[in-house]
């Protein structure tokens, strides 16, 4: 893709997608921190006790942030938005909330990261530079010898066969999310990671077993370059093609028992639910 071309593609993005949007908007941070807040101890929220929970804030936010609105007003628009999604008088988080939180939450994630890992380098540094400078050559000694001892020890557990591997490698990955072209996306990237992930219930059986609960898809994401099956690419391309009358079935609208027949064969080893690329 060229340079504008890309320039095209996220200008479109930065105006049409609702993740993008809520990054964006005035009181993203408010938002993003009332909504994670509200939904952080279930998957649901009647319209009525999420009404109350962000009046009880607003007094606050009045003075300090200029929202003058009142609460039905903000929930309304935040749904508008597609940062929620109302049912039978009910709320739940939208893929695309997920996706700007986890965007939020990420940022802080790298920087303590970074920052831990900037401090082992640091320390590496010192003690390095200890030994270097020490004019005292028993001081040096005592100082390698403890780097020494370390190397040793490591030795020992490889000669003993201890390798340490990342636990996730070794482990059985399912990755469920609403089954439409952003839920595709994610598993992909999901996969650039693991590549082992086994999807679950994100296929064309899953969409055929609930046709009276598939819903409209406001906007499509781009095509993954990779991460996706060859099944998983035609059904990408079905829901791109259907987007407008029925291209998501979210989480939440899977029958129950559904859910726990396919759960059930996925832990127990049984196929069906779609294996990685």
């Amino acid at each position: 893709m060229s340079l504008h071309e890309q320039q095209a593609c996220f200008r479109r993005l930065s105006t049409e997608h609702p993740a993008w949007r809520l990054l964006g908007a005035d009181h993203a941070p408010i938002i993003l921190a009332f909504i994670s807040d509200l939904f952080s101890q279930t998957n649901e929220v009647p319209f009525g006790r999420a009404k109350v929970a962000l009046e009880a804030e607003l007094s606050a936010w009045h003075e300090k942030y200029g929202m003058h609105d009142n609460a039905g007003t903000y929930l309304r628009q935040w749904i508008q938005a597609d940062w929620m999604r109302e049912h039978n008088d009910s709320l739940t988080r939208t893929d695309a909330f997920e996706m700007a939180l986890r965007f939020a939450q990420g940022i802080e994630q790298r920087e303590s990261s970074a920052t831990a890992s900037h401090l082992r380098i640091v320390q590496d540094a010192v003690r390095d530079l200890a030994v270097v400078l020490s004019p005292n050559p028993a001081e040096r000694i005592s100082l390698l010898s403890v780097r020494r001892e370390e190397l040793d020890r490591e030795i020992a557990r490889l000669e003993a066969g201890i390798v340490p591997q990342l636990w996730l490698t070794t482990k059985k990955i399912g990755y469920w999310g609403d089954l439409d072209t952003w839920g595709l996306k994610m598993l992909s990237d999901v996969r650039q990671r693991q590549p082992h992930t086994q999807a679950l219930m994100m296929d064309r059986a899953t969409l055929t077993a609930h046709p009276g609960r598939v819903v409209c898809e406001p906007t499509q994401a781009s095509l993954p370059a990779a991460g996706l099956t060859i099944d998983e690419l035609a059904l990408f391309e079905f829901l791109c093609e259907v987007a407008g009358q029925f291209g998501r079935l979210e989480q939440e609208r899977l029958s129950q028992d559904y859910i726990t027949s396919r759960l059930n064969a996925w832990v127990d080893g049984g196929n069906g639910l779609g294996a990685g690329p």
